[in-house]
């Protein structure tokens, strides 16, 4: 048996409200995963993950691979300086098992006025606790306000190889 660990940490500026939004996701999938009761969403939540039905978090749950379990595997922190009061800067991280997809839509989601003006990236790595074949590598992802794009070290060297 072997273990696999997905891990990542990237630091990015949006405005203060889009922090806020991105906290209430984190902390509100956080809660689900456990099977805890998140407070309600707020308006501006309801706004980027409009729900069905009468479940208030199916928005939320969408961005997720299974959403019964609608696990980040990720922790974010972050806040404002002195010299830019109006900014926060946001710091996401994981080390056993970061959801770069879901991350990337949730950013996505979250920071939309942010993404109009830059695109935000990241680069995740995954890894064995045994030397086993094709367990190793990792990926990127650029998030634009509109789309995606991502790819992973295999890809890159499929692709060098084919030279």
């Amino acid at each position: 048996m072997a273990e696999t660990w997905i891990q990542a940490s990237f630091a990015f500026t949006c405005s203060n409200a889009e922090m806020a939004l991105l906290e209430e996701a984190f902390l509100a999938a956080a809660n689900l995963a456990d099977d805890f009761e998140p407070d309600p969403p707020s308006p501006e939540f309801f706004v980027i993950f409009p729900p069905d039905g009468d479940d208030a978090w199916s928005g939320l749950r969408r961005i997720f691979t299974d959403p019964d379990f609608p696990s980040l595997g990720a922790g974010i922190e972050g806040g404002n300086s002195i010299e830019h009061p109006d900014r926060s800067v946001v710091h996401v991280f994981g080390t056993t098992d970061f959801q770069p997809n879901a991350i990337a839509s949730l950013t996505q989601r979250c920071c939309r006025a942010s993404l109009e003006q830059a695109p935000i990236g990241f680069e995740y790595s995954w890894s064995c606790s045994k030397p086993r074949v094709g367990e190793f590598g990792g990926g990127w992802c650029v998030v634009h306000p509109d789309h995606l794009d991502s790819g992973t070290t295999g890809e890159a060297l499929a692709a060098a190889l084919r030279i």
